[in-house]
């Protein structure tokens, strides 16, 4: 409970730096209003700006200053200028049915204007802004559809905020209700740039931009999908995958976000900076024999673990039997995706299985497997004990995605020529999950299989890891190491692992370490 209320309030502390309003004393002569809050704004209209994509590179302009005339000099490309227009409206898209809808439309923004003494020129002595909020979200308009409405596209647009303001409501008739798309714009237009540029743009700009939609009858649906035929392959499979998450509404210029209340969509919002929890995610989703690390490191000398092994590839087996008897039942438009999705779950099962048998009929890659896990759990031990924590053997156990991964691909990273040695096996797990022992298992059952089936060419690097931030590589670096310590030990006690330590290195670029030697 304490975790969730400074959750909490952080989150308000971020949308009153980015959003506003923050402190005063933030406004100073360095950072105008607009300067200061990046984000929940509307801007004036620019005149003669078309909202050019600032990563449009078929639509730029070129700068007229860059123009070489020197006839003798050699003709350069002419430069290219994007220019940005910013959003001067913001809105939310929903669709509504009923005999009779009604919704009522709530907007607040907030503005500043330049205050304090000015000089005999008219000029501000000083630098500060005074904030003005205008039309709090308590007021509203109210908009109706009913019976008498004809069946055709219209628009209604209301004068809002003083008139620099419109509230504009686009109705669009689709199946059986309508999709209504509800905006709220700027409609003050910035004048000719001039020295006090960002003060003007300030003063014209809309802060704290709120627009809220409230049902007081009809009912909001879910929204119309675009057709899955339109879609790529691996949309349609997320389609398919999510279809349980419903989306009542799209957002135009920022976020959208809504409220049930009894299964019912009752509130829509624009949201600037949009959170959602996330639940947790376990890993943990079996007890299986197969997946005690102690146990696996008997591969070899107790021949139930391989039994272990293949019962374990068999659940995978059934479980997919019964996602197959879910896909008998869905829509026929859905069925193309889910049979593509079954299929490369059918062909990592027979990949699982010629591991176990790989592991099986090779009696190398049964001792590299049966080192590789006495590594990992060596390496775990340790690592519970420098922090002060006694378990048995017993209770250090892999996670089910993490031994079905390496069942998954020891045969193809050991057999050159197996189908499946140019897949690249990725695994796509939340932080936290499990990801790097997986990788780390892979590892140290490669290092032991070089060593074991190439006796005389072992030595040099084994292994590359790579990682895009610094941070994080030290971090790996520290885990990989553990392992690579825990293989050595081994490797001190097994003459059959050769003569050459089993060691790791790092290189960090060269303001860490040189290029050249």
């Amino acid at each position: 409970m304490i975790y969730a209320e400074h959750r909490s309030r952080l989150v308000k502390w971020i949308r009153k730096q980015l959003i506003g309003p923050a402190s005063a004393e933030d406004l100073t002569k360095e950072y105008h209003p607009i300067d200061r809050y990046p984000t929940g704004t509307l801007f004036p209209i620019i005149p003669g700006e078309e909202g050019l994509d600032p990563a449009d590179n078929d639509e730029a302009y070129a700068d007229p200053a860059n123009t070489d005339t020197n006839e003798d000099q050699e003709a350069q490309p002419t430069a290219k200028a994007r220019r940005y227009t910013p959003p001067s409206s913001v809105g939310f898209s929903f669709y509504a049915e009923g005999e009779h809808i009604e919704f009522q439309a709530g907007f607040s923004v907030s503005r500043y204007r330049r205050t304090g003494e000015r000089d005999e020129q008219g000029r501000f002595k000083g630098f500060s802004y005074e904030r003005n909020v205008i039309h709090p979200g308590a007021e509203t308009l109210s908009f109706t559809i009913d019976a008498s409405t004809k069946r055709a596209v219209f628009n209604d647009r209301k004068g809002v905020l003083e008139g620099h303001g419109a509230l504009d409501i686009l109705y669009r008739p689709f199946h059986k209700g309508w999709i209504i798309t509800i905006s709220l714009l700027n409609k003050q237009q910035l004048p000719e740039i001039t020295p006090t540029y960002k003060q003007q743009l300030s003063e014209l700009t809309f802060f704290e931009v709120e627009l809220r939609c409230f049902l007081d009858a009809g009912q909001i649906g879910i929204y119309p999908r675009v057709d899955k035929n339109l879609l790529s392959e691996e949309e349609q499979e997320l389609e398919l995958q999510y279809k349980h998450r419903h989306i009542y509404a799209v957002g135009h210029g920022a976020a959208v976000d809504w409220r049930e209340e009894k299964s019912r969509v009752r509130e829509i919002w624009a949201d600037f900076i949009p959170a959602v929890e996330v639940p947790q995610v376990t890993a943990d989703t079996s007890d299986d024999q197969a997946l005690s690390l102690f146990r696996l490191t008997q591969i070899g000398k107790d021949s139930s673990v391989l039994g272990d092994l293949q019962a374990f590839v068999e659940g995978y087996a059934v479980w997919i039997m019964k996602q197959k008897e879910v896909a008998n039942t869905l829509d026929p438009d859905e069925a193309e995706p889910a049979g593509r999705i079954l299929k490369r779950m059918q062909t990592t099962q027979k990949r699982m299985q010629h591991g176990v048998a790989f592991l099986l009929s090779n009696a190398t890659a049964t001792q590299a497997f049966r080192i590789t896990n006495q590594a990992m759990l060596d390496q775990m031990q340790q690592s519970d004990q420098i922090a002060g924590k006694t378990k048995g053997k017993s209770a250090y156990r892999w996670r089910p995605f993490q031994l079905a991964f390496l069942l998954t691909v020891i045969e193809s990273s050991a057999i050159e020529d197996n189908n499946f040695r140019d897949t690249v096996d990725l695994i796509w797990f939340p932080t936290g999950g499990g990801k790097t022992e997986a990788y780390l298992g892979l590892l140290a059952f490669l290092i032991v299989w070089r060593r074991l089936k190439h006796t005389g060419s072992y030595g040099g690097t084994a292994v590359l890891m790579r990682y895009t931030l610094r941070l994080l590589t030290t971090q790996q670096f520290t885990r990989a190491t553990k392992i690579i310590c825990a293989l050595e030990l081994i490797r001190r006690r097994h003459p059959e692992l050769g003569d050459e330590p089993i060691t790791v290195g790092m290189w960090v670029g060269e303001a860490t370490s040189s290029n050249t030697y």
